[in-house]
């Protein structure tokens, strides 16, 4: 889970890394993948072959994806 500090400086952008945050990454349950889209409604994570898509959860109203 992202510190309310590092959530505030990526919607600022002033995140000095913000690469170190979005996309993905590995985490102590596995994988988290996030993505920063002020614009879109939904976001999925799409595997290559196109066969699965694993739906994503705006996790700040301004449009912080994980």
């Amino acid at each position: 889970m992202l510190s309310n500090a590092l959530v505030q400086s990526l919607l600022r952008a002033e995140c000095a890394d913000m690469f170190s945050v979005l996309g993905m990454h590995e985490v102590e349950i596995g994988l988290a993948v996030r993505a920063f889209l002020p614009r879109a409604e939904t976001v999925a994570v799409v595997e290559c072959a196109g066969q699965r898509r694993w739906p994503m959860q705006r996790t700040q109203v301004e449009g912080l994806f994980e």
